[in-house]
């Protein structure tokens, strides 16, 4: 899911005009890093910003997380990115790659001119009332990877799917342009694939698309904008289980949503939700957030 978050940003910083467009080349949005040869910053200059967020960056890049130097932290991330083999022309063929994810999440920093932790806090987690998060695995640059790592409780992963339901709206605040969802989830070189968006259609409510965070072993969140539902799921899930969860949970949101058939929340709910989203939840979780998925940890 934190490649859905890094899209957010980027949806921040076109807004605030810090990114002028996704069609530039990635060597002119951000500053050359240190360390960076001639030859990986010649790569740069050949991807655009929508090419590595559409996971169509044309690099021979193997998803191996339990076996690759990428999530290793005394690796730096970036370069590895741009010193992989090539197999296509960029925006060509859809490749779900960490590494494409990790050239997001380097512009997007060179682009705020901070950490990536440092901005999100700032344009999002901060607006959003979000008081309890991490982002782990710094590389040996120093960046927070841009494709993982991330750790949000349920309920502000609620409010990032529903800041996106109000397009980019947050009690009075814009956070981006109320263009970006439909950007965002704009298919690219795959039809279930946006900006760092999963696209999907559910069979049993044809024309309301949904659009998904997904993450790593059960982490969800799923935005059905036509029916103004966001659900989050979060889990420790492997295989079949996983699979089974997800569409359980979906088939009862789509059949709740369809007894409910449109009928509007009462005034008091209403009122009340409004308040919590204004306040933000200060509550902590049951197990210490510190210690959950930890590499190794059972």
């Amino acid at each position: 899911m934190t490649k859905s978050v890094v899209s957010t940003l980027v949806g921040t910083l076109l807004k605030d005009r810090k990114i002028s467009g996704l069609d530039l080349p990635v060597s002119s949005i951000m500053k050359r890093p240190a360390g960076t040869k001639d030859a990986q910053w010649e790569r740069a200059s050949t991807l655009t910003l929508r090419n590595v967020m559409n996971m169509a960056s044309g690099f021979a890049y193997v998803h191996n997380p339990t076996n690759s130097p990428l999530y290793d932290t005394r690796t730096n991330a970036f370069i590895y990115a741009l010193s992989q083999g090539i197999t296509a022309k960029p925006g060509e063929r859809f490749n779900y790659s960490d590494a494409d994810a990790s050239i997001t999440g380097a512009v997007v920093s060179s682009a705020a001119g901070d950490s990536l932790y440092a901005y999100a806090q700032r344009a999002l987690f901060d607006p959003l009332r979000m008081f309890h998060h991490e982002w782990w695995f710094r590389d040996a640059a120093g960046r927070y990877p841009g494709g993982w790592g991330l750790r949000l409780r349920p309920m502000d992963m609620l409010k990032l799917g529903q800041l996106y339901v109000q397009k980019g709206e947050w009690n009075g605040q814009e956070l981006f342009d109320p263009e970006y969802p439909s950007m965002a989830w704009a298919r690219g070189a795959a039809p279930e694939y946006g900006l760092h968006w999963w696209i999907g259609r559910p069979a049993r409510a044809p024309g309301d698309e949904r659009y998904a965070a997904i993450g790593h072993k059960g982490q969800r969140i799923y935005v059905y904008p036509n029916l103004g539902i966001v659900v989050a799921i979060v889990a420790s899930l492997t295989g079949d289980e996983e699979r089974q969860l997800t569409s359980a949970t979906l088939a009862a949101v789509l059949e709740t949503a369809a007894k409910a058939n449109g009928a509007e929340a009462s005034v008091a709910a209403k009122a009340e939700l409004a308040k919590l989203v204004r306040s933000g939840f200060r509550g902590v979780t049951r197990a210490k957030q510190s210690l959950q998925d930890m590499p190794g940890h059972p």
